[in-house]
């Protein structure tokens, strides 16, 4: 230690100033990447965490506001679900213009009812099948379709039925 002293001693003026100058980059640079650089690089990281999960929050929120709302829309459907089949498949039916192509309708018990179409636009049994799932929880217990001669129509035999 004495030799080193002695050597900064022998050192002139100007040179010792730089010494003490670099010494000193030297201390704040060890400083800065030891302990600030990780400090904020942590700090940062966790506001990301935080800015992440107050996105997904919100999410939430939203997927349980859609929730609330289908299940106010599910309560209205049960209360639709109270009309009878037949009425329910008729009036359906004739919402989507498909009535007067329905040959048969009859009662199969009490839960379901068996629909004839001789000639149907495909898309739009499709569309009013789905739409009596959603809208009245009718569901399809059986199907058998056969191709017309007309391009998208088909005869139709369905089995409709609602649970309970």
């Amino acid at each position: 230690m004495n030799q080193l002293k002695q050597w900064y001693l022998g050192r002139e003026p100007r040179e010792r100033m730089m010494l003490i100058a670099g010494a000193i980059a030297i201390v704040i640079g060890i400083l800065y990447f030891s302990i600030w650089n990780p400090l904020a690089s942590g700090i940062e990281r966790k506001q990301k965490t935080v800015s992440n999960m107050q996105y997904a929050l919100a999410k939430m929120h939203d997927s349980a506001d859609e929730i609330r709302r289908l299940r106010a829309l599910s309560g209205n459907n049960q209360a639709r679900n109270k009309r009878p089949l037949l009425s329910t498949i008729d009036s359906t039916a004739s919402s989507m213009k498909l009535r007067q192509m329905i040959r048969t309708i009859k009662p199969k018990g009490k839960q379901a009812a068996q629909v004839w179409f001789d000639e149907v636009p495909f898309d739009k049994l499709v569309r009013w099948l789905g739409q009596l799932q959603q809208t009245a929880g009718v569901q399809v217990e059986s199907i058998t379709v056969h191709q017309r001669d007309t391009p998208g129509h088909v005869q139709a035999r369905i089995t409709l039925g609602r649970a309970g």
